[in-house]
Parts: structure tokens; sequence; C-alpha cells
């Protein structure tokens, strides 16, 4: 953007028809691929247009979050900007009246309405990268501010929504598709957070409804509009990935499965869509057609080099889960090199991979030792913090020099921790082998535990490793329908909890699954009380906040 004048002459303005035309152009343009375009179509009139200006933001800022790179938010600025000449200007009076909670909506021109969800959706992205760019106290304060404007306004917005006299408008249907996008996705994404901090946000004016969520966001992308193609993007990605990282446990495949064609259909080489379709046919155990959808949204576009990346993360997980060491190795070095997320994480994982060969790392000994010693270098801090995984990785390279070069199945300590076990739910052939790889380690460990004794103290962590291999036997037992022997390795692990030295977080991640296993035999009460005992007990360890995002999620279904 250029310095904007604070005045538009009547010649430059688009008008609405116009803009909206256009942006439905670049929305075409960018799923299909041609995300240069876009961005040149919107730029073309981004100076005098709010809806060109929205776009233009948005494709930056996806850039952004794409290249993990800290970019400027005067793009954003200057949307604003625009926007707020197209906004309904407020006196004293309308001001009061909205504070109390009346307005008079009968006087919204068109404009006026659009301009209004353009100014939540610009502020939400301008308090995302506020967050993510800058590392002070003050700019985490405004950042939060900026979500609570956004998200009154998109409650605002929704009320107009549901007004005879704004729903009679010409172009209601795209304004009701962006209030529903909005607050859909709060509704969602506030459902997620631990109760704690919901109780605080709660107080100050937030509320949080999962189902109600995802009900507004069907109905958005059911209801034809110019966001329908973005709202399906966030239901794709909320059931294929948001609800496995996290562990909700209510992905809809079946709804997946019935809008995922449509838009396949519609953008026959959408790199998006390729990617959900490689991750639904992974979480479905079939493996061969995950690595091929995966394989072609990688090669169908190079204008957004980054967008691979998330496709060669799902590859090496597709490969790893089959013991293809060597191939998902291969991917993490490619990550390793070319992505800016986490070049820690893309070592340690590479790492572990390698390992795996041959099962003890001796035939890549140098290369390991190397990828683990230049991994405190690579530590990254977001919004002024390191990244807990990062932390916890660390850890574990550290552990590896202090048992003499050694890990127990680091590379399936990695799968569990990403929530890939899940892949195995499908496949019970597969299944079993991870199975009786447990088993073969569960005697190698008694062998090393004989010889212990003329071993230093810290070079054997003998209830780490026997506690690791009960969280992973558990899981496959609880995926084998096995239910009393997988419990008996869950509760195995809390018992044996106090002779765990170092990855204490063992013990209320077995919890947690325990607790999930109840809830899906219908024990309310015994699931209510393990999480009830693992959140009293346990406390500061590794990934904490991750594990409670599970144990959350599993309480909300009690």
């Amino acid at each position: 953007f250029e310095d904007a004048s604070n005045q538009i002459s009547t010649n430059d303005c688009v008008d609405l028809n116009t803009t909206l035309a256009e942006v439905n152009v670049a929305i075409n343009l960018f799923f299909n691929n041609q995300f240069d375009e876009a961005k040149k179509l919107m730029t073309e009139r981004c100076e005098t247009s709010m809806y060109h200006a929205l776009g233009l933001s948005t494709l930056l800022f996806l850039e952004a979050t794409l290249t993990f790179e800290q970019a400027t938010i005067q793009s954003i600025k200057c949307a604003l900007q625009i926007n707020s000449r197209f906004r309904r200007k407020q006196n004293l009076t309308a001001s009061f009246s909205k504070i109390l909670g009346f307005s008079d909506n009968s006087d919204f021109t068109d404009v006026e309405l659009h301009a209004e969800v353009i100014f939540a959706e610009l502020n939400l992205f301008r308090a995302a990268l506020t967050f993510i760019q800058d590392e002070n106290l003050i700019s985490f304060i405004r950042g939060a501010l900026k979500v609570r404007l956004c998200y009154q306004t998109y409650n605002h917005c929704h009320k107009l929504s549901q007004s005879k006299a704004v729903t009679c408008k010409n172009h209601s249907a795209d304004f009701i598709g962006a209030s529903l996008l909005g607050c859909g996705a709060f509704n969602i994404g506030l459902s997620l957070l631990p109760p704690k901090i919901l109780s605080l946000l709660e107080w100050i004016g937030f509320t949080a409804d999962r189902k109600k969520g995802m009900q507004q966001l069907k109905e958005g992308f059911n209801n034809v509009n110019l966001r329908s193609s973005l709202i399906s993007l966030f239901i794709l990605g909320y059931n294929l990935f948001i609800t496995v990282h996290i562990g909700t446990h209510d992905a809809d495949l079946d709804y997946v499965e019935q809008i995922l064609p449509k838009m396949m259909g519609k953008f026959p080489n959408g790199v998006f869509f390729y990617l959900y379709a490689g991750r639904l046919e992974q979480l479905k155990g079939n493996f061969a057609k995950a690595i091929e959808h995966l394989e072609k949204a990688a090669n169908l576009q190079n204008e957004w080099k980054q967008f691979a990346h998330a496709c060669y993360w799902e590859l090496m997980w597709c490969h790893a889960i089959q013991f293809r060491w060597r191939e998902a190795a291969e991917y993490a070095d490619m990550l390793r090199k070319d992505s800016n997320w986490s070049k820690c994480t893309y070592n340690y994982l590479r790492a572990s991979f390698l390992y795996m060969v041959d099962g003890c790392g001796a035939q890549h000994k140098e290369v390991i030792n190397t990828l683990f010693r230049e991994m405190p270098s690579l530590k990254q801090r977001f919004a002024g913090k390191s990244i807990p995984m990062e932390k916890f990785l660390l850890r574990k390279a550290r552990k590896y020099f202090e048992q003499n070069e050694f890990l127990l199945l680091p590379a399936h300590e990695m799968i569990y921790v990403w929530n890939g076990l899940i892949m195995l739910k499908e496949t019970k052939e597969l299944r079993d082998k991870h199975f009786i790889m447990i088993q073969q380690e569960e005697l190698a460990l008694e062998e090393r535990k004989e010889k212990a004794s003329n071993m230093p103290e810290q070079s054997f962590n003998y209830y780490d490793d026997y506690c690791l291999l009960n969280l992973l036997k558990g899981v496959c037992l609880r995926f084998d329908q096995q239910t009393m022997k997988s419990e008996l390795c869950f509760t195995d692990i809390r018992e044996n909890y106090k002779g765990i030295n170092k990855d204490h977080y063992l013990a209320p991640a077995a919890l947690a699954d325990l607790a999930w296993m109840c809830i899906e035999e219908g024990r309310n009460g015994e699931a209510h009380a393990h999480l009830k005992y693992s959140r009293k007990t346990y406390s500061h360890y590794s990934m904490e906040s991750r594990i409670h995002f599970r144990m959350h999620a599993a309480q909300t279904r009690l």
C-alpha cells in the first residue's frame, strides 16, 4: 500500500457489485493455486476498495503465517484506514444505545454492513500478527484488546444479520456468511481453551459453544456466499487436524466426506483440498492413497513453496508409521533445510528416524550426534517464550548423551506425542507390527536392567523406558478393543510414577488416554476421577499445556 489519503473521490470508488465480483474472481484464482494472480488483482484497487484491501491483507497474512517470518502489519493498518471511510459513523447517542444493547439496524447501507464485518476480519489479522511479532507484555495486551474488539464486532454483525432490514439487502448473503464464519470460528476456538482461561474470558464478555460454532460454520458453507470456500477450509481443518492434534475426539469424518468431493470438484487442482484429502486417507489408514494425494498437493504449485512443507510434514508421518524410517528422515531433512517453523524439532525428528533404521543408531551415529548437538543453537522464541515442544526435545537430546547415546523407540515416542498413533486405529495389521516391536523392546529392557548395576545411575532410566513402553502398548491395546489390558498399562504408569527420573509427562498423558477410554465405554465417573487425580497430582512437566488441552477436551464430554 502507498499512503492513502483520507478522502476518496466518487470516481475512484468501486461499487459493491463490481468489488464483490472481482473478489470472487480472486478467490477462485487463489483456490486454483494462482496466488500471484490473485494478489495482483487485489492490489489494483487496494487503495480505494475495502474488499480489495481485505483481500490483499488476507493473502499477505497467509504468506506471513506460512513462512513464519516477521511480516509488517502496515498493509493491515492501511486496509483499516480505508475501511474506516466506509464504516457507519457513530454519534454519541448511537454509541450509548449500542452499549445498552439497542441499535437501529434499518439505516445501515449495504456498504456499511460489509465495512463492519471487514473491520472485524482485519482486526483479527492484526491481533494475530501482533502476538507473533512482538515479544513484550504491552504488545500482548494490545493484541488481546484487538481480539476482544474483533469478537464484539462479529457478534454485532451476527445480530444485524438476523434483522429483516438486513436480510432484504442485495448482498446480505455475503454479509451473513462473513458473520457466521467469524462467530463460528470464535465459538469453536474459545471452546478449546482450558477451563481456567475460559472462565476468565467469559467473565470479560466472551462466550464459547463448540456445537453452536460448528452449526454456524455449516450454515455459512451451505448458503452459497463469498466466503463459502473459506468456511470449508475451516471445517475441514478443524475435523482433520485440530480435533486430532488436541484430542477432542469429535471429528465428523462423515461430513468431511460430504463436502471434500464438492470442493475438489469445484477446484480440481486446489492444493488445499488435496492436502485435506491426503489427511483423510491417512486417518483412515489408507497410506498409499494418502501419499498419492499429499505428493500431488506438494507439487501442484510453486508460488507458495512453504505450502509444500505442510505436505512434507504429513508425508513424513505416513512413512514413519509404516517403518519407512529412511523416507521419513528424508522428509524431515527437507523440512530442516527449507522450513523456518522449528529447525530444532526437525533436527530431532530426522535424528530419531535415522536412529530407528537399525534400531540403535549405529549406522548413522555421527549424523545423529551432530543433529542432536546442533539443537540448542536452533531454539526459537515466539511471543517472547520458548516453544514447549523444543524444550521437551532438547531434554530428550541431552538424555540421549547421558544414556551413552541411547534412546528407547524415539520415533514411536514422537508419533505418540504428535498424536500420530491414531493412524493405527483402522489398520490392525500395521498395529500388530508396532505391538510386536514394543514387546521386543520390553524383553530388551529387562535384559538391560540385569546389567544396570555396572552402569552409571544417570545412564539408565528404567522406569522412564518401562512407562513409555506401557503407554505405547496401552494405546495399541485400546485400538484393539482390549480395554482391560489397556487400562492395566495406563494404571501401571501411574503406580510407577515416582520411579520416573525425566519423562514425567508419561503419567498425565496415560491418564488422559485412560479417561478417554472410559468415556468411550460410558464410564464417566471413572473418567472424571482420573482427570481430577491428574490435575491434582501432576504439574510442571513437559508439554503440560498440550496434555491439559486433551484433558479439557475429555472433561467437556462428561
